[in-house]
């Protein structure tokens, strides 16, 4: 299939008191195969960062236009940037240390059995934690679904997302059996899906606590 066009892309930063819009990049794309990756740079000088105090977020939106304008095609995507990691025996957001004060979800949804697949829901039970002075929330034993993470990225959420596992009672890590395969291939569709856009997703333990060993097999992965 022959293509002959052109591809924007460009970025706005939403969420915040101050907008920052980019300007637009255009690549020409001439291809005769079915299947054509792109790679391209496209810088964001002074980017705003994302935390608790202020969840900065940006819209990614990417437009493709053959010549002959009878294709195209556009995608938008939302993300963040930040810097979360260790500070000695702490935490640090973008540099800053920071206190995690956090409450556990354990799935618990009498009302309808199972968590909601809105972020307007989210939205609620997340602003209600802030309410209280939170700024973390760790899920025990489970991913909630994505509409969590988009509200933890509006409201400035930090997230703790485990596998659904307790093994250190009739399961166990670390030894080579099928529970690490199947926490690996859980973990890589975590980060694959969540971790690289949303910026909420702060830690991610394996599982809930496992024994030393196990964990300490797992550390060196």
């Amino acid at each position: 299939m022959d293509f002959k066009g052109k591809l924007k892309i460009r970025a706005q930063s939403f969420n915040t008191k101050h907008v920052q819009k980019l300007s637009a990049k255009n690549v020409t794309i001439v291809t005769n195969s079915d299947e054509h990756q792109v790679v391209l740079e496209y810088k964001i000088r002074n980017p705003q960062l994302w935390s608790e105090f202020t969840p900065s977020l940006y819209k990614l939106s990417v437009t493709l236009l053959s010549s002959d304008k009878n294709a195209s095609d556009h995608k938008s995507v939302d993300f963040g940037m930040r810097e979360f990691k260790p500070n000695g025996t702490r935490f640090a957001i973008n540099g800053q240390a920071v206190f995690l004060r956090g409450t556990t979800e354990c799935c618990i949804f009498p009302l309808t059995g199972y968590p909601p697949a809105d972020a307007e829901s989210w939205e609620k039970v997340l602003q209600t934690c802030k309410d209280y002075g939170l700024n973390h929330v760790r899920f025990h034993s489970y991913c909630p679904p994505e509409a969590a993470f988009i509200a933890a990225d509006k409201l400035g959420i930090y997230f703790h997302v485990e596998c659904s596992s307790w093994p250190n009672q009739a399961s166990s890590i670390g030894d080579g059996g099928p529970a690490d395969n199947s926490f690996m291939m859980r973990v890589t569709e975590l980060l694959k899906n969540m971790g690289i856009i949303r910026r909420s997703v702060c830690l991610h333990p394996v599982m809930n606590p496992e024994g030393e060993t196990g964990m300490n097999t797992w550390r060196n992965l």
